[in-house]
């Protein structure tokens, strides 16, 4: 009896370890990846970041494969959007017709249908602990080179996409010790020095720390208030695109309603300064191509598939021009959905955060849940302005949440039981034994 104990510890444990070291690897591959982003100096670095996030999906595949991941009625919503971007990927398989549409197909938008399956590894806490764990004792370290790097890159931005899961410890900043509180903080205003320039970064960073502040008035703000500020968030984008369509009010022309002169300098990608206007409108030119390109080509309903692209005027001397479908993308994350999926990819991008943040909101023990459904919430609502649709750092992590939006036993944790797990991200001391799911050898 004791023998057949022994092997069944031993098993357990050997699982335990085969599982984390899969889990440090695809966090180091994502790493790589997003490092790859910021160095950006030839055509090689492309193909070694995609193979770096194919190895990455590799990995995804095989956990959920032995963990036997069941399709429950929570993750069935994410399923068929994840279906309907497989339905895409095997479009794309007969669409593509030369290198540029082969390069967007292999290279980009396979793994970025693919991602969603991030968020059925992230509805596991465990393993989402251990993620944000393997960022944190393993990459933020690096970040500190990549700071440095981005300084010279032509992609400003890297070290905010780097530490783009700086978003969600912010929120979780009311539960870490005084030390990580300082040091969370720190990388915050690390991430927005490093580029001024970013506005989404800024926007996110305030979002979350205005969040954060939220938690100190939750004996003042009920879950009441929270999900009717839930649900105007998801209101809001929608009313804002009729007014513009039926001409009423473009809320991107921003001169029409702002008076004065609000510019900065900006260095442009072959190292001029150029200005830039904070109130330009750079947003209704694209909906407005975007959306008539997939009227004239009819892909308005099931989009163009996983080989994507939009008629474009005003990039119309762009490489992307040269492939079969246009402009590869665009700066708006819900018009990529759009082009892609089509008008039901757009509804069903929508309900997953839609239903990820009622859950959070409406059916969680702690108040930290509640604010995590409604930053989920917010960037949905920022897709209508930004938030690029890529295989980074910025949207694994952001699917890793929704992920854990929809896991039961995190919403149920209680105050106590939250901050337990929290600190366990930045504290081994805090990091319990339970049960782990078990992996087949």
């Amino acid at each position: 009896m004791l023998k057949v104990f022994s092997i069944y510890i031993n098993e357990v444990d050997s699982n335990k370890m085969k599982l984390k070291t899969l889990l440090l690897f695809g966090t180091l591959f994502l790493g790589i990846k997003q490092l790859l982003f910021v160095i950006d100096s030839n055509a090689s670095a492309t193909y070694i970041g995609a193979a770096a996030s194919y190895s990455l999906m590799i990995i995804i595949f095989y956990i959920l494969i032995k963990l036997e991941t069941q399709i429950t009625r929570l993750n069935l919503i994410i399923f068929i959007y994840l279906i309907w971007g497989c339905i895409a990927i095997l479009r794309g398989f007969f669409e593509a017709e030369n290198y540029w549409d082969w390069k967007s197909f292999l290279l980009y938008n396979i793994l970025i249908m693919l991602l969603p399956l991030v968020s059925v590894l992230g509805s596991k806490n465990k393993i989402t602990q251990e993620i944000f764990f393997n960022f944190i004792k393993y990459l933020l370290p690096l970040s500190i080179i990549v700071f440095f790097l981005s300084l010279k890159s032509i992609n400003t931005d890297g070290f905010a996409r780097f530490v783009s899961p700086i978003y969600y410890f912010i929120i979780f900043i009311p539960l870490l010790s005084q030390k990580w509180k300082v040091r969370i903080i720190l990388i915050a205003v690390l991430s927005f020095l490093s580029c001024i320039d970013s506005r989404s970064n800024l926007i996110r960073i305030i979002v979350s720390f205005g969040l954060m502040s939220v938690y100190y008035l939750r004996h003042v703000i009920s879950k009441k208030i929270l999900e009717l500020i839930r649900i105007l968030i998801f209101v809001i984008p929608v009313l804002l695109f009729i007014l513009a369509v039926t001409g009423i009010f473009d809320v991107f022309d921003m001169d029409s309603y702002i008076k004065g002169d609000y510019s900065y300098t900006e260095k442009t990608k072959t190292g001029e300064n150029e200005d830039q206007s904070l109130t330009a409108d750079t947003r209704t030119f694209i909906y407005e191509e975007v959306i008539q390109s997939g009227i004239i080509r009819n892909t308005w309903l099931f989009g163009e598939s996983a080989v994507s692209g939009y008629i474009s005027e005003t990039f119309f001397d762009s490489i992307y021009n040269e492939g079969s479908k246009g402009r590869e993308g665009s700066e708006v994350g819900i018009l990529n959905i759009f082009n892609a999926l089509g008008l039901i990819g757009v509804v069903l991008y929508t309900f997953v955060f839609f239903y990820a943040s009622f859950l959070c909101v409406n059916r969680s023990r702690n108040y930290i849940c509640k604010l995590l459904g409604i930053f989920i919430a917010f960037r949905w609502f920022y897709s209508w302005v930004e938030e690029f649709t890529d295989f980074d750092m910025n949207y694994f992590f952001l699917w890793l949440i929704i992920g854990l939006c929809f896991s039961e036993s995190f919403r149920t944790m209680t105050n106590r039981e939250l901050t337990i797990w929290v600190r366990g991200i930045f504290d081994k001391r805090y990091r319990k034994l339970e049960v782990t799911p078990k992996l087949k050898t």
